[in-house]
């Protein structure tokens, strides 16, 4: 903030974030305290959500589009960062 600067963007890596289908990874805690730290300083915040995880890509590579049958776990996934 001292910079002048109003806005912070914060990337979210699907990837490493949810390694699995059925948990959360310890990841998420530093997200979510930039998250918070950017929200207390006043900071508006552009979050960007990349990657795909191994299990939820269309050729299980985790660098080829979501599956259409994962395309709820993606849901999900922004909904849990919100």
């Amino acid at each position: 903030q001292e910079s002048g600067a109003r806005w912070v963007r914060i990337t979210a890596y699907w990837e490493k974030i949810q390694q699995d289908p059925t948990w959360w990874s310890v990841v998420a805690d530093g997200f979510d305290a930039a998250i918070r730290t950017a929200a207390a300083r006043g900071l508006s915040i552009v979050v960007v959500v990349e990657g795909v995880p191994h299990w939820a890509s269309a050729d299980g590579s985790g660098t080829a589009a979501v599956r259409p049958d994962m395309i709820p776990k993606w849901q999900a996934f922004l909904q849990r960062l919100h």
